[in-house]
């Protein structure tokens, strides 16, 4: 009954509240009527009394009949002009535009304004036609053919004023033809060029399957007129491409023209000498014996390696045997010194296509030994022993073999192990393990691997010294403490691979690599593998001090050993042993018109763009990105581990540049499949949100004026980088708010802040005229200052938060009571309140997505009623433009109710929304109390709603929330609901 009453209570309030209401608006325009008629009768009766006055003097100053005709005949000019219209009809053609159509039935829209009666005609390149019951709108289609026109409309009124205006336009209905298509046959080079010759200009893709245009995602890199290129990067083989084109008007191709070759390039080739040191891909020789493998990339005939010195210009052959791919030859390098050379190859594949005399390898030749290791000492504490010797003059940058043995006589198969400065540092309890005395020889080894003479030998004498030796036994078996000590040195031994990679890497001052290496970060990912070596050596070592109690097993230790080795393969393959750039790219960005608009396509889909918005919204890509350039630098590295995987990554860098600060924008990021099937693909250094999977992924940006963007991608097909495009967008969000789907000449432009931009006042409005209506508009502010204050509904009203003060606040209640609605409403006004309601209907949308109650299908409905209120929107904002200054009629004043009917409606649903998600949160903490006082309001709210799909929908939540309450309680459910009506 209260629900009942309630709504009795709502309906009558509504209606008490239109009657004032319009009360009210009647008052406002009678006194807006008398102020003008004021307004505009006082010029009027000034001049007639200048003219009596003209009259009277004139008649003073002359005699006779002459002047009195005189007289006569100047009244007879002065009343014929005050009734003639002297100003012409104003005709504004809407369609069609100056553009190319791909249609031969076209649409001509046009208004004329005109008091008075008149007549109207059109020409078609100079064919004039009449037209019959010419009104103010009006629209007819005209058959036409292919070719270009002059189409002029011509309004003449009563007095034989005449206005007109005149639109250019094309017809094109013919795709375009492709003339000619490059290449054919074989190719000898891997950059082909793809060029294709059209009759007209167009725009071409590109594609590997026959496929209709749209679905081509490969757009030349150059097109847009009748010549259109692409540069492919291929390899080797037999290629087919399919090339459709589109006109600027929008004919596509529906054949496709085949683009048939063959790429055949010469033969390459590598090599591996094996045993050989590699040092920054040049191979260190000594002097030794050296066998050589060669790989070349396609069957040959017999191929030609040789070799030859800087220095000389004598050619060295190596002799080969094998076949096909494989071939393998042997080189001795003899006691020459030191020297640099290079080995080339030459060859013929099966086709005759020949490479010769290609460097495919780069040596060093040392044969001359370092010197003997002297001054050899050492230091023994009760923790540790250092042992450490003097450098040789002529090692610059050795390395130092140490020999180690329990007995005297140090020999070569005594070796212990390798370290890259003169220094060993020995726990004295590892060496107490095995024995009291050790004997150690060092020598050097240069970069080409020639060892030095070994040193003197030393013992060394662990804890008889210092009578520790018993308290550095720790009891573990012989077996488990040789395992240690292997593990301990393998560890070193890895740790001196780094050391030397690290060395390596230090070394390279090239930029690039070095821009490369501090962007895939391998300099620190090396560095701390180090760190994690040298921590997995030390619990290595704390095995010693395993504790020999009950629990103790020796299993234990050994599957420690393995765990410690098993990381240490892990921290590997992290080690950078060598960078280098395979391939590299530089360019300045160029950016179509199209492209920009898939980014504005996007952007219209997330946000429910009309065509309207999303052309005005692509209209803003463009100027925004008349003033932005982006530059961009890419390379294809290669990238060695110590594990000896070999990896390949494209890094792209670019740099975005404004002439001006552009603030609050999205800088839009699309990358070909060609690089990345997925967003998470490719490795950002800057985080960014996905706006399509594509993908398509954009950064926010507060202020823009120089910004640098970067990522990486495993796929590493440069020439694709031609087709990532950086495309910076206004905030849409923001271009909402500020735009009232009116069109921008700027990015933000200042005659749009009040929703109706300042282009829709008409031309013929006088300056007198214009402000006189501002004293209008102050009426009118306060007409609507009212409108929001009663707007307020006892029905809708709620102790809760945003939706209902948002509504009560800011909509007057126009209630629907017949279809015979009086007009009332000046579109100045409506203009007005359409721009408010335009704000709040992007505020409910906002809303109803916060209070989405899962599983709710009267959600789905608040979403049906938004969209037909954008439909509302869009249709009244050309109507009320068309009666600026003027009132509304009949029709456009009954949509405006039901407009603001619907909003009424769209927020109390919303309100029911955000009740049933307190609802929910009260049902997920089994909040029985908070849950007994909501469901009353809603089910109170609900009788006011008069939508049976949505009451049932939320009636069907509120008994899914008594059953997941009471689901072990049948006696509770059937006494808590009950008085709720359920």
């Amino acid at each position: 009954m209260s629900s009942q009453k309630n709504k009795k209570q709502l309906k009558q309030s509504i209606k008490d509240t239109n009657i004032i209401k319009k009360l009210f608006i009647l008052t406002v325009i009678v006194l807006a009527l008398s102020i003008f008629i004021i307004k505009e009768s006082q010029p009027l009766t000034a001049s007639l009394d200048e003219n009596d006055s003209n009259n009277q003097s004139q008649s003073n100053e002359n005699q006779g009949n002459q002047m009195q005709s005189n007289q006569t005949s100047q009244g007879n000019n002065s009343q014929q002009s005050q009734d003639q219209d002297l100003t012409p009809p104003e005709v504004v053609i809407t369609s069609p535009s100056q553009t190319i159509y791909n249609t031969t039935i076209i649409n001509l829209s046009f208004n004329v304004v005109e008091d008075s009666s008149f007549e109207c005609y059109y020409s078609v390149n100079q064919e004039q036609h009449s037209i019959q019951n010419c009104e103010q709108e009006n629209q007819l289609f005209l058959t036409l053919s292919e070719g270009c026109y002059n189409l002029t409309v011509l309004a003449i009124d009563e007095y034989n004023n005449s206005g007109s205006q005149t639109v250019q336009f094309c017809i094109d209905v013919t795709p375009p033809v492709v003339e000619q298509a490059f290449p054919s046959g074989v190719l000898t080079t891997s950059n082909v060029e793809i060029e294709v010759h059209t009759n007209e200009n167009a725009y071409c893709k590109l594609s590997s399957q026959d496929l209709s245009f749209n679905q081509m995602q490969q757009l030349f890199s150059i097109t847009g007129t009748m010549i259109h290129k692409q540069l492919l990067n291929l390899e080797q083989g037999h290629y087919v491409y399919y090339v459709k084109c589109k006109d600027v008007a929008g004919n596509a191709m529906d054949d496709s023209i085949v683009i048939e070759f063959d790429v055949n390039l010469a033969p390459t080739a590598s090599i591996d000498i094996k045993e050989a040191k590699l040092r920054d891909d040049i191979y260190l020789l000594k002097k030794s014996t050296y066998k050589i493998e060669l790989v070349t990339s396609e069957p040959v005939n017999q191929p030609t390696l040789y070799y030859m010195f800087n220095d000389d210009t004598a050619k060295k052959q190596i002799s080969l045997i094998g076949s096909e791919t494989h071939w393998v030859g042997y080189l001795i390098v003899q006691d020459v010194g030191e020297k640099i050379g290079s080995i080339y190859f030459t060859a013929k594949d099966y086709s005759g296509v020949e490479t010769r005399d290609k460097v495919v390898a780069l040596f060093m030749i040392d044969t001359n030994p370092p010197g003997k290791v002297l001054g050899v000492k050492y230091n023994v504490t009760n923790d540790y022993v250092v042992i450490q010797w003097q450098q040789p003059s002529d090692c610059d940058g050795c390395y130092y073999n140490v020999y180690r043995s329990t007995s005297p006589n140090v020999l070569k198969t005594d070796f212990y192990k390798q370290v890259c400065e003169p220094k060993i540092l020995e726990f004295a309890k590892d060496l107490a393990s095995y024995s009291s005395v050790y004997y150690y020889k060092i020598s050097a080894l240069d970069k080409a691997g020639n060892e030095g003479l070994l040193s003197d030998e030393i013992a060394i004498h662990v804890g008889l010294d210092n009578n520790s030796n018993n308290d550095l036994v720790n009891g573990l078996s012989p077996e488990l403490k040789l395992e240690i000590n292997n593990t301990v040195k393998k560890l070193d031994a890895l740790q001196l691979d780094i050391d030397w990679a690290l060395k390596n890497l230090e070394s390279i001052h090239d930029e690039t690599l070095r821009k490369a290496m501090t962007t895939l970060g391998l300099l620190a990912s090396t560095r701390d593998a180090k760190n994690k070596i040298i921590e997995l050596a030390r619990q290595a070592q704390d095995l010693y001090n395993v504790k020999l109690d009950s629990n103790f097993k020796p299993e234990d230790v050994k599957q420690g050993l393995k765990n410690i080795l098993k990381k240490a393969e892990a921290y590997k393959k992290q080690v950078c042993i060598n960078v280098d750039v395979t391939s590299s790219l530089e360019f300045k960005q160029k950016l179509s018109q199209p492209e920009m608009s898939l980014v504005a396509i996007e952007f219209a889909k997330r946000y429910g763009f009309d065509q309207e918005v999303k052309e005005q919204f692509l209209k803003n890509i463009s100027l925004l990105m008349q003033d932005i350039d982006v530059y961009v630098e890419a390379f294809v590295v290669k990238v060695k581990y110590l594990d000896n995987r070999e990896e390949e990554k494209l890094l792209v860098f670019k740099n975005i540049q404004s002439s001006k600060v552009l603030e609050d924008v999205i800088v839009v990021e699309t990358i070909p499949k060609a690089i990345a099937t997925h967003a998470s693909d490719v490795n950002f250094l800057q985080s960014p949100k996905v706006l399509k999977d594509d993908p398509m992924v954009y950064w926010r940006e507060n202020s823009l004026l120089n910004k640098e963007l970067s990522y990486v991608s495993l796929n590493t097909d440069i020439e694709s980088l031609h087709y990532a495009k950086t495309v910076v967008v206004p905030n849409p969000e923001l271009f909402l708010n500020h735009e009232s789907f009116e069109g921008l000449n700027n990015p933000v432009s200042a005659s749009s802040a009040t929703g109706f931009s300042i282009r829709m006042i008409p031309k013929h409005v006088s300056v007198k005229n214009l402000v006189f209506g501002l004293g209008i508009v102050l009426i009118l502010g306060l007409l609507i200052y009212y409108l929001r204050i009663s707007s307020s509904s006892p029905g809708l009203s709620s102790s809760s938060a945003s939706p209902s003060v948002l509504m009560n606040n800011n909509f007057s209640m126009r209630s629907m009571q017949s279809s015979s609605v009086q007009p009332s409403v000046m579109a100045g006004m409506a203009g007005q309140e359409l721009s408010l309601i335009l704000k709040r209907l992007r505020e409910a949308h906002v809303l109803a997505n916060k209070f989405h109650v899962y599983g709710l299908q009267g959600f789905n409905q608040v979403k049906s009623i938004y969209n037909d209120c954008v439909s509302k929107v869009m249709q009244l904002r050309y109507k009320i433009s068309k009666y600026f200054g003027k009132f509304l009629d009949k029709h456009v004043d009954k949509q405006f109710l039901e407009l603001e009917y619907l909003l009424n409606m769209l927020y109390a649903k919303i309100l029911i929304l955000e009740k049933l998600a307190r609802a929910h949160d009260f049902v997920d903490g089994k909040n029985l109390a908070g849950l007994s006082f909501i469901i009353p309001e809603i089910l109170n709210e609900l009788d006011i709603v008069e939508d049976v799909e949505f009451q049932k929908s939320v009636l069907q939540a509120l008994d899914y929330f008594k059953q997941v309450l009471f689901v072990n309680d049948t006696q509770s459910l059937h006494n808590g609901l009950h008085g709720w009506g359920l």
